[in-house]
């Protein structure tokens, strides 16, 4: 049941972080983006291009652009990649990221729409991910759990109605979905960028 797929994406998330979940932060924290230097530059930059050629096309030459570089440096590009991308096409952009470079374009792009749009767009966001993605739509449904925790906050409170939100869509994934992502995103705050904190 619940309880069950709990407790084995609850171990997923601890295995992945080494850590255990500690006690409450100092409450929710303010949704902002990977910093990096050029970070602005490089968003306009592919906004540019999502422009000129469409959002898959701009996606596919991000890819291959970045295809040569460190693991967490192609995260943090994917991140911007992703905030360039709902800024471009809004809503319409949630089926262009993907799994590539850690699921960085999608955990940019849904936690900006979750963020701006609060929790109402989340089943809006999980249909389209259904829909258009069908059996691929695990990648956008875990980028939904990181967005819900890191609009809701950080604190065990925030989790486990992170929990409640996730487990309200139905035809997810229990491992690795909406659930995975909250956990993962409570444990590594991977949306806060270098203002995160891991537990």
């Amino acid at each position: 049941g619940v309880l069950a797929a709990l407790v084995a994406v609850l171990s997923l998330a601890l295995l992945m972080t080494g850590g255990v979940i500690s006690g409450e932060k100092d409450g929710p924290r303010a949704f902002s983006r990977p910093d990096t230097a050029g970070g602005v530059s490089l968003e306009r930059e592919w906004s540019n291009r999502i422009a000129a050629g469409g959002a898959q096309a701009a996606y596919e030459e991000f890819l291959h652009q970045y295809a040569r570089e460190a693991p967490n440096e192609q995260h943090t590009y994917a991140h911007r990649f992703g905030s360039a991308l709902y800024e471009s096409a809004g809503l319409e952009g949630v089926t262009v990221c993907d799994q590539h470079f850690n699921l960085g374009c999608y955990h940019e792009f849904l936690g900006l729409a979750i963020q701006e749009g609060g929790l109402e767009v989340v089943a809006l966001l999980n249909e389209a991910c259904l829909t258009k993605l069908n059996a691929n739509a695990l990648g956008c449904q875990h980028g939904i759990g990181h967005g819900v925790q890191a609009y809701l906050g950080y604190g065990e409170k925030e989790l486990v109605a992170a929990l409640e939100v996730c487990d309200g869509l139905h035809a997810q994934p229990r491992v690795g979905g909406c659930l995975g992502g909250a956990f993962m995103e409570y444990n590594l705050q991977t949306v806060l960028g270098t203002e995160g904190t891991y537990r």
